[in-house]
């Protein structure tokens, strides 16, 4: 058996999933105090990349953790509905794994253009973009 490269590693993916969750779900906690302690600032708009970054990657991560889970538990002989040759779970996933893809790249635009609370979403969402493309969310 080879042996597993670094970012294969148990205490790797186990940071990982330590790490993703607490960086989307810290995202609203981040935004709301940074909000009280602002009037009115007029940026709105520029929340939407974080915000749909948080919300993609706090369903992205145990979705696909708990979906593995039910995989191996059921030998996949029950991987649910089917379509073009795929779960339906599973592309359901890639969707919001390409989402967060996608609101990563406009937090950081977002982000380089007004600073913001985002940063911890755009930390969990560079993180996700690696894990999510080793556990083949980004395969078509």
């Amino acid at each position: 058996m080879t042996p597993l490269a670094w970012w294969e590693s148990v205490p790797v993916q186990l940071g990982a999933l330590a790490v993703l969750p607490a960086a989307f779900a810290g995202y609203p906690v981040a935004a709301l105090i940074r909000r009280r302690r602002r009037t009115a600032d007029g940026a709105h708009r520029a929340r939407r990349s974080p915000a749909l970054l948080a919300a993609t990657g706090v369903v992205t991560v145990p979705g696909t953790v708990l979906y593995l889970g039910y995989l191996l538990a059921t030998a996949a002989r029950a991987p649910g509905a089917v379509v073009a040759g795929r779960p339906v779970v599973w592309l359901v996933l890639q969707v919001f794994a390409v989402a967060a893809a996608v609101a990563t790249v406009g937090t950081a635009l977002t982000l380089r253009r007004t600073g913001g609370a985002g940063r911890l979403a755009l930390t969990g969402g560079v993180l996700l973009i690696g894990w999510a493309a080793y556990w083949g969310l980004f395969v078509p």
